[in-house]
């Protein structure tokens, strides 16, 4: 629901924050 949208859409951009966090994101997806 909207909680789990918010908490998946804060992980991602911490994610994106942190330089090679988002190529590892990639590459699990």
């Amino acid at each position: 629901g909207d909680i789990g949208f918010h908490l998946a859409h804060k992980l991602m951009k911490r994610a994106l924050s942190i330089p090679g966090a988002a190529v590892h994101w990639y590459n699990k997806l």
